[in-house]
């Protein structure tokens, strides 16, 4: 990011800096906007959108090392609206394609446990469960993060986990808690 330093983004960006930004981190914001809408075409869509914004607003940004969790604010943010504007969300029945789309060298642990009953333990969460952990453990952001993009603070994030990680234990028929999931703990 030593490329884009401070007084650049003041005077804007040229074409080749938008398209090396929007190479980078392309993949990371339209899997969170699809984790929302989880509609193929909307999330790309939505990701669009963000990155025009984003590209309009660069002036605002003073980091750039801050720029990936800027415009994946952005993308939530646009992507929350549209919901909320249009009372729209698709079903659930997506989360193995959303999985597959995300799938790196960590989810190899994931892959051990059955994929159906991973799938139907994060489906099993509440949203707000569900939420946290895919932010925490799909997107590797830390709880801080996680927070400021949720409008929660720190420690109601970490209790979300752990009462997470404790569902998804339930869930997978590790009742007595104290074994670690290898797919959480891993990732």
């Amino acid at each position: 990011m030593e490329a884009l330093s401070g007084a650049v983004v003041q005077q804007g960006l040229n074409l080749e800096q938008q398209e090396m930004l929007y190479e980078r981190y392309h993949k990371n914001v339209y899997h969170t906007v699809y984790h929302l809408c989880r509609d193929r075409e909307l999330a790309e869509e939505l990701t669009n959108e963000a990155y025009l914004v984003a590209f309009q607003k660069i002036y605002m940004l003073k980091d750039m090392d801050k720029f990936k969790g800027w415009i994946c604010s952005i993308a939530l943010n646009l992507a929350r609206d549209y919901i909320r504007k249009n009372h729209r969300i698709s079903p659930v029945a997506s989360v193995e394609q959303w999985i597959q789309s995300c799938y790196t060298v960590e989810d190899e642990v994931v892959a051990k446990l059955d994929l159906n009953q991973v799938k139907a333990a994060i489906n099993g969460l509440d949203s707000h469960y569900r939420n946290v952990i895919i932010l925490r453990y799909y997107h590797d952001l830390p709880y801080n993060d996680i927070a400021k993009r949720l409008n929660l603070s720190c420690g109601t994030v970490k209790t979300r986990i752990n009462r997470a990680k404790g569902k998804l234990h339930h869930l997978l028929g590790k009742k007595d808690g104290k074994q670690e999931l290898p797919a959480l703990s891993a990732m």
